[in-house]
C-alpha cells in the first residue's frame, strides 16, 4: 500500500482526499487544497500545525515540540506526518 485515504478537518469542514504515504507532509496536501491549516515553521518545533488523529495512524519524520503525553493522546505535528495507515482522519479542531 503506498496511498492513504486521508480526511482532513478544519474549521468544522471535512476534505476527503488520498495522500502518498511517501510523498508530501499531511499539512502541504492540506496547503495544496486551500484549507487554510495553521502553521509557522514546518520543521517540528513550534506546534502551530498541531492536529489530532481520530483514526488510523501516520508518522511523525521529527517532532521537537509534543510531549510523549500529547503524542500519546494522538496529537501529531501535520508538517512532520506521514500517513501509514489505509485511512487516516485528522483533525485540526480538537
Amino acid at each position: 500500500m503506498s496511498e492513504s485515504k486521508v480526511k482532513l478537518i478544519i474549521d468544522g469542514t471535512e476534505t476527503e482526499t488520498v495522500i502518498d504515504q511517501k510523498g508530501k507532509s499531511i499539512l502541504e496536501v492540506g496547503i495544496d487544497l486551500g484549507l487554510d491549516p495553521p502553521y509557522s515553521c514546518q520543521g517540528g518545533i513550534c506546534t502551530s500545525c498541531r492536529a489530532k488523529v481520530l483514526e488510523g495512524q501516520v508518522h511523525m519524520d521529527v517532532n521537537h515540540a509534543l510531549s510523549p503525553r500529547e503524542v500519546e493522546k494522538g496529537y501529531v505535528l501535520t508538517c512532520q506526518s506521514h500517513p501509514v495507515s489505509e485511512r487516516v482522519v485528522i483533525s485540526w479542531d480538537e
